[in-house]
């Protein structure tokens, strides 16, 4: 096995619970490894999609901290299929510009893919229309809207569709965080010239979670920069977010209002209908059927966004293969009972910091400062914890939600009450009780 991907799973078992390592990474096979990317494989192709998107950013941030370069790629194959990743672009024929070779395409992140519902029937339009014809559209095409409602599907989804019909185009899709590193990393190795002829040279500019440049004074400038020389080239741009451009925090008004230049097309949470469609296309998918009771029973009980609907699809089918069971309703209930609650609701971010900050007698404005002082620190520590456990918030959502810290930050709140558990049981009682309060 790699050292490095041993040093990976060593990490991640530090954010993540032991149910999940035992059903996403425990049938993983590493493949190869060098100085461009990580090769894995996996025995059940099913969660492949799903690791993609809830886990392969993490894992590609703990290989940059381990000393790969932002530009590091993660491949994750399934047994069957060639060493090659699929999650790249072929290369391009002598003729053709150069299009860059590690950009990672979730396979499942296709127009026939996307479930559509009247949440985001219009981004949808929209996404497929600059899709169809990038010369002649809205630009920039800005998609917002809570996180997992499929605003990176939409994106990823135009970028394949692109590849297929215009392979000629140089397509750049990635996140402002990836951005942000790439910058930082080129100063660093005095290769800003690079850096911006890598950007700067596309016909398409495909940008995910642009509001995790709040507060990154360089690096807005560079971007400010960047945008101005593509769409003064007629170059599409499109950018997602998680609100409205006039919602944008630390993000200077230049920026904003250039983000308001195209279109602007929101998502919302699904619809029960939609929910209950959504379950049938990703269990259709994986070949598997499932009782129409079983999704409505999941589609009820998980309502916030498609990324939470899908984990508990994956843990029934892992479930039910493991202990050699048919998939019905009570195999359901037995196996997300620990997810749910009779009563369910969603559970928030807001919700969580309102109601850890009645507990310590201090105010969720306290929480979202920069104050270290112990009475402030020690409950937005279990807030942040509590919201990695009981939300399908990731470290950097988490980071934004308090007051845009560092994910680092997060990562250190959470791995310091894991501790204290271990060992306090005066702090086991009272984080006890607080999850009580929230279900």
């Amino acid at each position: 096995m790699s050292n490095l991907w041993e040093k990976i799973l060593s990490e991640l078992r530090k954010t993540i619970t032991s149910e999940e390592i035992e059903c996403y990474f425990e049938d993983m096979t590493f493949l190869s490894e060098d100085d461009f990317e990580l090769k894995i494989s996996k025995k059940d192709p099913t969660t492949i999609s799903f690791i993609e998107e809830n886990y392969c950013d993490r894992i590609h941030q703990i290989a940059v901290s381990l000393g790969k370069s932002p530009d590091f790629a993660i491949c994750i194959l399934s047994e069957n299929e060639p060493n090659e990743c699929q999650s790249k672009t072929a290369s391009d024929s002598k003729n053709k510009k150069s299009v860059r070779s590690n950009i990672k395409l979730f396979r499942n992140y296709t127009f026939d893919q996307f479930v559509v519902g009247k949440n985001n029937q219009f981004a949808h339009a929209a996404a497929l229309s600059v899709a169809e014809n990038p010369s002649n559209s809205y630009n920039p095409l800005y998609i917002h809207g809570p996180s997992g409602l499929g605003k990176s599907h939409l994106l990823h989804a135009i970028a394949k569709k692109l590849i297929d019909t215009q392979p000629h185009l140089n397509i750049c899709l990635t996140t402002s965080e990836e951005f942000t590193n790439r910058y930082i990393y080129s100063l660093s190795k005095n290769k800003v010239n690079a850096f911006r002829n890598d950007f700067r040279n596309v016909d398409i500019l495909l940008i995910d979670d642009i509001e995790f440049l709040s507060g990154k004074e360089a690096t807005q400038e560079e971007f400010f920069h960047t945008f101005n020389s593509l769409h003064s080239q007629h170059c599409l741009i499109v950018l997602t977010s998680d609100c409205e451009p006039s919602k944008l925090k630390r993000l200077e008004d230049r920026i904003v209002s250039r983000f308001q230049w195209g279109l602007i097309a929101d998502i919302n949470p699904p619809a029960l209908e939609t929910r209950i469609a959504i379950l049938k296309k990703k269990a259709e998918h994986k070949q598997i059927n499932i009782p129409d009771d079983v999704l409505l029973y999941i589609a009820n009980k998980f309502k916030r966004n498609i990324r939470e609907l899908e984990g508990p699809l994956n843990k029934i089918i892992v479930y039910a293969s493991m202990n050699k069971r048919p998939i019905d309703l009570d195999l359901a209930k037995r196996c997300l009972k620990n997810m749910v609650s009779d009563e369910t609701t969603f559970i928030s971010c807001e919700h969580i910091q309102s109601l850890v900050a009645e507990q310590f007698r201090i105010s969720r404005k306290d929480l979202l400062s920069k104050s270290r002082s112990k009475k402030i620190a020690q409950p937005r520590q279990i807030a942040m914890y509590l919201t990695r456990q009981l939300t399908g918030m990731s470290l950097p959502e988490i980071g934004v939600a308090f007051g845009n810290k560092h994910h680092s930050t997060v990562l250190h709140s959470i791995q310091k009450i894991e501790k204290s558990l271990n060992t306090d049981k005066q702090a086991q009682a009272m984080i006890q009780s607080i999850e009580r309060s929230l279900r």
